[in-house]
């Protein structure tokens, strides 16, 4: 299925904008020699002039990701993904979460739940994701079924650092950790509590 799974092109889009604005230049260059190695010549220049309403294949996004895996390094990996988070919650998705925001608050599980409908929105045969609430009060999962190429560690590492964006939105402080369930879905574990005044 990963074959026939794409991504919106403004999805891919903001990360190559986001890349292209925050790396020094020389980083820029490896990250586009590596996607352009990984997807063949050309791909970079493509993802970067594309038109924003297109769609591209799933393994032109993973090609981004995992290049800037490779560039960065772990920890300013981490980084440039928890700020990208912010930027997609500005942009492209903005108006999902002010809806579910005037429907349901401005609660963890609320931003969870319109997880789903943005990934829906963001993607073509790229799974679901679906919120489940847990045993106590300031916990729950968001269940991931996705593609393997979703569900490597690398992705899932810069994906959760992404969703940092909900508990800055709640005003709270918490965790996101990746766990399998069973073959094509991971647990995405969430806890918080209100963060300190």
């Amino acid at each position: 299925m990963a074959d026939q799974s794409q991504m919106q092109g403004v999805v891919v889009l903001t990360a190559v904008e986001g890349l292209t604005e925050l790396l020094a230049p020389d980083q820029l260059r490896r990250t586009a020699e590596v996607v352009d190695r990984m997807r063949g010549a050309g791909t970079w220049d493509r993802l970067a002039k594309m038109r924003r309403l297109s769609w591209v294949a799933l393994e032109d996004y993973i090609a981004v990701v995992d290049a800037s895996w490779e560039v960065l390094g772990e920890a300013a990996y981490l980084e440039f993904w928890g700020k990208m988070g912010s930027r997609y919650l500005s942009g492209p998705f903005a108006a999902i979460i002010k809806g579910f925001q005037s429907a349901f608050g401005i609660t963890p599980p609320a931003v969870m739940r319109a997880m789903g409908v943005m990934w829906s929105m963001g993607t073509r045969h790229g799974g679901t994701i679906t919120y489940e609430a847990g045993a106590h009060q300031h916990e729950g999962r968001m269940l991931f079924e996705a593609p393997a190429p979703l569900l490597s560690p690398v992705f899932l590492a810069g994906f959760c650092r992404g969703l940092h964006f909900i508990f800055e939105l709640t005003k709270t402080d918490g965790s996101l950790t990746p766990k399998p369930v069973r073959e094509g879905c991971v647990a995405l574990e969430a806890r918080w509590k209100p963060r300190a005044a």
